[in-house]
C-alpha cells in the first residue's frame, strides 16, 4: 500500500468543509471521485494511505505544497482565526478539477451539503462511467458535453439549477475553464459570471477550490455571520466585506475564508 508523509495536514477538517463534494467514508477509507479518477486515501497521523492515483497527484489535489504553517504567525493577534486555526489545523484548500467544482456549486445555489453530494453523485450515475477499485464500484464525473440528455438531468433533483447546470454544460468546455488558470482573479471571475447560475459567490468558490486563485473569499451566510460577529462594528455591504477581506489578509483570504466557515458552520467554540 504506498503511504504518503504529510505535515499540518488534516483529511477529515480538508474533505468535510464543504469544498468537495463526490466522496463517501467507509470505515476508516474515504472514496472519491475526481472525474475519471476514484482513488481512496485513509490518514494515520501524518501518513497517508492510498490508492487509485500517483502521489503526485495527492500532493496537488490536497494542496500539501501549501506553505500552511506560515498562517499561524499572520493570524497570531486575529482572535477569531486564532480559534479557527486551532480547532480545524491541517484544513488545505483543494486544487479540484475545474468543471467538477464547477458543477458542484452550481448544484449548491440555495442548497445545503448534503443535497450538493446527493445532486453531484446523481450526475455521476446518469451520465458517468463505471468505475472499480476492489469491491467499491463508482461513476466518473461527466464531462460537459457529456450531459447531452435534459430529461436524465431532471431526475437527478436539481430543481432550477438543472436548466443552469444545462446551459453551463453546453457554453463551456474543459479547455476555456483550465484556461482561466492562467488569467488574474479578477478575469476568471468576471468571464465566469458570464455563465447563467453562476454569480459572484460561486465564481469565487470555483476560482479559490479549482484554479489556484488565494485571494478569492467567497461570502455565503457563514461567513457573512462571521464577518459581522468579529469584524464589523457597523452594517456592512457584501462590497464591502469583499473589499476588507482582500486588504485584511490579501493572497492569504482564501484560506481565512476557509478557516472561518468551517470553524463557524461547526459551532467551534472560541479560545
Amino acid at each position: 500500500m504506498p503511504v504518503l508523509s504529510t505535515k499540518d495536514f488534516d483529511l477529515q477538517h480538508t474533505l468535510e468543509s464543504g469544498q468537495f463534494f463526490l466522496w463517501e467514508k467507509q470505515e476508516d477509507w474515504y472514496y472519491l471521485i475526481e472525474r475519471e479518477s476514484l482513488f481512496r486515501v485513509q490518514q494515520k497521523r501524518d501518513k497517508l494511505f492510498f490508492e487509485g492515483v500517483p502521489r503526485t497527484f495527492l500532493v496537488n489535489f490536497f494542496g500539501l505544497d501549501d506553505a500552511l504553517f506560515r498562517f499561524r504567525r499572520q493570524w497570531n493577534a486575529d482572535s477569531a482565526l486564532s480559534a479557527a486555526l486551532e480547532t480545524s489545523w491541517g484544513l488545505r484548500i483543494m486544487r479540484q478539477d475545474p468543471w467538477q467544482c464547477l458543477a458542484g456549486f452550481v448544484c449548491s445555489a440555495m442548497s445545503n451539503i448534503k443535497k450538493i453530494r446527493f445532486n453531484t453523485r446523481c450526475l455521476a450515475e446518469r451520465f458517468g462511467k463505471p468505475l472499480r477499485l476492489g469491491a467499491y464500484t463508482a461513476y466518473s464525473f461527466p464531462a460537459p458535453h457529456e450531459i447531452d440528455d435534459m430529461s436524465k438531468l431532471d431526475t437527478c433533483g436539481l430543481g432550477f439549477r438543472g436548466k443552469w447546470l444545462w446551459q453551463a454544460a453546453h457554453q463551456l468546455t474543459d479547455g476555456q475553464l483550465d484556461a482561466l488558470r492562467n488569467v488574474s482573479y479578477e478575469t476568471a471571475r468576471e468571464q465566469l459570471m458570464n455563465t447563467p447560475g453562476i454569480g459572484g459567490k460561486i465564481a469565487d468558490c470555483i476560482a479559490l477550490f479549482a484554479l489556484g486563485k488565494r485571494e478569492s473569499f467567497p461570502i455565503d451566510i457563514w461567513i457573512e455571520r462571521a464577518l459581522r460577529r468579529y469584524y464589523f462594528k457597523r452594517k456592512a455591504t457584501m462590497r464591502e466585506m469583499q473589499a476588507f477581506a482582500r486588504e485584511r489578509w490579501g493572497d492569504s483570504a482564501g484560506y481565512a475564508q476557509q478557516y472561518l466557515y468551517h470553524w463557524i458552520r461547526h459551532g467551534k467554540k472560541e479560545r
